[in-house]
């Protein structure tokens, strides 16, 4: 589910006085908490969203215990509605999503042994044309978060997106080339993937531009066999 899914089914479920931009704001605390502690990720590189912009973007936990999101922000709505014994019920609640989930990724990844960031997956300019082939993932790998990195500028003129897609056409992460700056999003990628590149410009082919990927991931052990 998307932020805004979520969002929506807690409203269903539990309607409240609360804005988008305040839900979304508790779910990014929910999401930083599961970054730093489950996945081991540097506080520098956990991202914070933004209703206005990231409302389409599918948070990190994958199904069936991406749930904790809906219990977590329930709980924050009877905390700021001064129910405080519906607020223990609801942090009880979040509590045994979180658990089942931290389970489910201690059992197959042990993160503290396995986890890898900011793993250079490499990088694409001004002068690639089309997909351009960056890396295949390790066989047994999760790979959970990517960054782009626009170093430099590209200059075609109408607009440049950089896209980094999976074997299957599954576009991973997509941002604009004309701006500098470092793009993040979590992903849900497991086992034998190839990653592409690519910058889909409008315009006259551009003079200058620099992107480059990195990736946070599990490396299973073959031992281990679920997805190995």
């Amino acid at each position: 589910m998307t932020i805004e899914n979520i969002i929506d089914a807690v409203d269903a479920l539990k309607p409240n006085p609360y804005t988008d931009a305040q839900k979304t704001a508790w779910l990014s605390r929910c999401e930083g908490q599961i970054l730093t502690e489950c996945y081991l990720m540097p506080i520098e590189d956990v991202p914070v969203y933004d209703c206005s912009t990231d409302s389409g973007i599918v948070p990190l936990v994958p199904p069936p215990y991406d749930k904790l999101y809906e219990s977590y922000i329930c709980a924050m709505i009877d905390y700021a509605n001064g129910e405080y014994n519906k607020y223990q019920n609801t942090m009880q609640m979040f509590n045994r999503d979180m658990s089942d989930f931290v389970r489910w990724l201690t059992r197959l990844y042990e993160p503290a042994r396995r986890v890898k960031h900011n793993v250079k997956l490499g990088g694409i300019d001004y002068g690639t044309t089309g997909a351009v082939l960056l890396d295949i993932l390790p066989e047994g790998t999760y790979l959970f978060f990517l960054t782009c990195g626009v170093t430099t500028a590209f200059n075609s003129g109408v607009s440049d997106t950089i896209t980094l897609r999976d074997e299957d056409g599954n576009t991973l992460i997509s941002v604009s080339g004309q701006t500098e700056g470092i793009t993040r999003r979590a992903a849900r990628l497991f086992g034998l993937k190839g990653l592409y590149a690519q910058n889909e410009s409008e315009g006259n082919p551009p003079t200058e531009g620099r992107a480059v990927f990195r990736a946070h991931y599990f490396r299973q052990e073959p031992e281990r066999g679920r997805w190995a």
